[in-house]
This record gives C-alpha cells, sequence and structure tokens, in this order.
C-alpha cells in the first residue's frame, strides 16, 4: 500500500481500536493485531503483536492516568508484582512464540479469543459494589 494511504489508514484503525477497547472494555491487541494484519498484508504476526504491545504501552500509561484523574488510588504493591511478571511472561512468550510457525501461533491466538468470547456469555456479570 502507498504510504500516502497507509498511514491515515493506520491512524484510522487506531482510533477506531481505541473507541472499542474502551467502550467494550477489551484490550486493544486483540482487535490491533488483525487490524494489522489486514491494513499491511507484509507485516508478519509476530511484528504486528511487538507493535501492538509496543503501542498499548502508551495507551495502558495515559489511560490509567486518565481514569484516575491523576490520583492513584491503587495498591502499588499489587501492581509491582503485576507489572513483574507481565514483564517476565513477556518476555518469555516472545521468546517461545518466535520459535513457532506464524500459523501456529495465529491458531493459539484464534483459541483464545474463541476461548475469551465464550467465557464472556457464560460468566454472569459481577456486581463490583451496590448502590444505595
Amino acid at each position: 500500500m502507498d504510504p500516502i494511504y497507509l498511514y491515515p489508514a493506520l491512524a484510522i484503525v487506531g482510533a477506531l481500536v481505541g473507541i472499542v477497547s474502551a467502550a467494550l472494555g477489551i484490550g486493544g491487541g486483540t482487535l490491533m493485531v488483525p487490524a494489522f494484519i489486514v491494513v499491511y498484508p507484509e507485516m508478519d504476526l509476530n511484528t504486528a503483536k511487538g507493535s501492538s504491545l509496543f503501542i498499548i504501552c502508551f495507551v495502558s500509561a495515559w489511560n490509567a492516568y486518565k481514569m484516575n484523574r491523576g490520583h492513584m488510588k491503587s495498591p502499588w504493591s499489587l501492581i509491582a508484582f503485576v507489572a513483574a511478571g507481565s514483564l517476565i511472561g513477556g518476555y518469555l512468550g516472545g521468546y517461545i512464540t518466535s520459535l513457532m510457525p506464524d500459523r501456529v501461533v495465529a491458531w493459539i491466538f484464534i483459541a483464545l479469543l474463541g476461548f475469551a468470547a465464550m467465557r464472556t456469555f457464560v460468566l454472569a456479570p459481577r456486581i463490583v459494589h451496590a448502590q444505595k
């Protein structure tokens, strides 16, 4: 695709993914990776995953700030342990999937999306706090 069309197309895809993921509370990666493959077919699956993760770092930091309105009320020790686990898991996941064929990684991705979709319909909604 010609860069004059590619860059605006990617910006539009990014905006749409941001709107949908924020509205539905789903991770942008579940939408961004397939969008990269559709809009930029020359991109392989590992590059699409890495690009999506890079983008998510910035989006997550901004949304964490905005959702807390600048006043973090989250337990920092919990956040630190989850972040450490995520860093280790991200490194291991990237290494393991780099050893797999793209087709296998794509099917694992599809299976996980299917599992998440089924889980959405099976689980009852959880009440976080009672309204008075």
